[in-house]
């Protein structure tokens, strides 16, 4: 398996899956690639600015019909 590049692997550091999968790996193995307290801060982030931009669509109704 040839690794990747060092862009594509910095790239791959966007996707949110890479900290859960890294998680996951910590948990199982107790190993991982990232540190797992990034990897669960990065998570917690994103899930916070998820809920944020839910709540906001519940208020405005978006998508609801009359």
């Amino acid at each position: 398996m040839v690794p990747l590049s060092p862009f594509w692997q910095n790239a791959s550091l966007l996707n949110p899956m890479v900290y859960m999968v890294e998680g996951l790996r910590f948990a199982m193995l107790g190993s991982s690639t990232l540190n797992p307290g990034v990897s669960l801060g990065v998570l917690s982030v994103v899930t916070a600015v998820l809920v944020a931009i839910d709540v906001q669509l519940f208020k405005r109704g978006f998508g609801l019909t009359d």
